[in-house]
């Protein structure tokens, strides 16, 4: 399964975000100032099934906690949100995080309506 990554109206493959990222520093991400851990980036607004919710707990337990966490240009969680969710179960206070200086161009954009 393919995954992406959207951001506003803009999307990305994970892989253009990971190269992206390739070679940036890496720093510490103090969890309390991740504010995506209160929003729904996971389930558009529908009504999470306990499917869904199973594959979230899979993917959230097979997390590697030293992949780096990617940061927008803006400062956005791109990629890594199981690995943030994995850091604040254990009770860590960072994760490992790189920002992006520039977001990448986009491998999609919506259609003008």
């Amino acid at each position: 399964m393919a995954h992406t990554v959207s951001l506003g109206d803009r999307g990305w493959h994970v892989e253009t975000i990971w190269r992206a990222a390739s070679g940036l520093p890496v720093h510490d991400l103090p969890l309390e100032t991740i504010p995506e851990l209160d929003t729904d980036c996971w389930f558009n607004g529908h009504p999470p099934t306990v499917r869904a919710i199973i594959d979230h707990t899979r993917r959230i337990q097979e997390a590697d906690l030293t992949r780096p966490v990617i940061l927008s240009a803006g400062g956005q969680v791109l990629d890594g949100m199981h690995r943030i969710a994995k850091a604040v179960l254990i009770g860590r206070a960072t994760v490992p995080a790189q920002r992006l200086p520039a977001d990448p161009e986009p491998d999609w954009c919506p259609e003008p309506a």
